[in-house]
């Protein structure tokens, strides 16, 4: 298969019909492919979420994330741009605003060339909220909120976020099934929320997901940040890989398309869907027929380096809570996308037998 990736600012139609800035990290794989939008934290469109953005690409999928703060401070710093997002009033960013970029983003995925027309969500910390806001507001094929609060309490005076409304009452609309992640440590959202919001999902029939991590709180996947947790980070983004294998990947196609899969050991493995299937281990053949030109205009700021990458094997969580009733889409048999991992990261931190997750991990 031909393996390479393109990471790129480019400019999308956001809400209201603007302009604004995104990060897209595209797979160069023919296709088809599955798309997903990146939320980024409160601290904004940073170095980390575009990292994260890119682990996608790395891992088979084309990704982008929408600059929330573009309008209020375009071409500037994410400190910066989120210092002038709050004196400008905007944050919190108003529901309506956070769907229309999002709305923007998922039609920008869908017009690759190389897209299989599903898209997903995911965000961490507000972006989980957000990704939660998406997933009830837009159709969707598959959402992740890692730890997002405020999705079932609203925030107190003082906190950034006050103003935002509650969601869990619209668990009803939910489009597409939910994966979420949380640190049984964390107050927003608390243990006490997540059942809330587990109860809600339950009640309207909803396709999910949720795992507790004990000994771990707010911002566990955050790699440069005390609040990071290994084990649960590992595994965490074992389920994240798999969420999206499971419902993104697909097509309805019948024609022969290119997926990565891990094995339990963590081996890269290749396997083609379709009606012929090639050897997994044989690393010789490859599709050699990158895609076309993709849409979206290149931005002159903003360019990142490529990270590095490499297999991530099986990794151990310390609790979870279960999968709620309703209807499933997708391959429930599928065992999801490939990990990648960034050259910094050490396996000896978590022993032989495991490896680290994807640098790029918000709050």
């Amino acid at each position: 298969m031909y393996d390479a990736i393109l990471a790129e600012s480019i400019t999308i139609t956001g809400h209201g019909g603007d302009e604004i800035e995104a990060y897209s990290a595209r797979t160069l794989q023919a296709g088809p492919v599955g798309g997903v939008v990146v939320l980024h934290h409160l601290p904004g469109y940073d170095r980390q979420t575009a990292e994260f953005t890119r682990a996608f690409a790395a891992g088979g999928l084309n990704a982008v994330m929408p600059n929330l703060y573009h309008r209020e401070a375009p071409g500037a710093a994410p400190d910066d741009a989120m210092a002038a997002a709050r004196a400008s009033g905007t944050i919190p960013v108003p529901d309506e605003r956070i769907v229309g970029e999002v709305a923007g983003a998922a039609a920008y995925l869908r017009g690759l060339t190389n897209s299989n027309g599903k898209v997903g969500v995911i965000g961490h910390c507000s972006g989980g909220r957000q990704s939660f806001l998406a997933a009830v507001s837009l159709p969707l094929q598959a959402a992740v909120d890692c730890y997002g609060g405020f999705v079932v309490e609203t925030p107190p005076e003082g906190h950034p976020l006050h103003g935002s409304p509650a969601l869990v009452e619209r668990a009803a609309d939910l489009s597409c099934p939910l994966l979420g992640l949380f640190g049984a440590e964390d107050q927003h959202p608390s243990p006490e929320h997540v059942a809330e919001l587990e109860a809600a999902l339950k009640a309207a029939g909803k396709t999910y997901e949720f795992h507790s991590y004990e000994g771990a709180g707010h911002a566990f996947l955050q790699v440069d940040r005390p609040s990071y947790r290994p084990e649960a980070a590992v595994d965490a983004w074992q389920h994240i890989w798999a969420w999206f294998g499971r419902y993104l990947l697909s097509s309805g196609s019948e024609r022969s398309r290119y997926v990565h899969l891990p094995d339990r050991k963590g081996r890269d493995q290749r396997q083609r869907q379709g009606s012929g299937r090639m050897d997994p281990g044989d690393r010789r053949q490859r599709l050699l027929r990158p895609p076309g030109p993709c849409p979206g205009r290149a931005h002159a700021q903003h360019r990142l380096p490529r990270p590095g990458r490499g297999p991530v094997g099986a990794g151990r969580g310390r609790a979870h809570r279960g999968i709620g009733a309703g209807p499933g889409q997708g391959d429930p048999g599928h065992h999801g996308l490939r990990p990648s991992r960034p050259d910094h990261l050490v396996r000896d931190r978590l022993g032989p037998d495991h490896a680290a997750p994807h640098s790029a991990l918000i709050t």
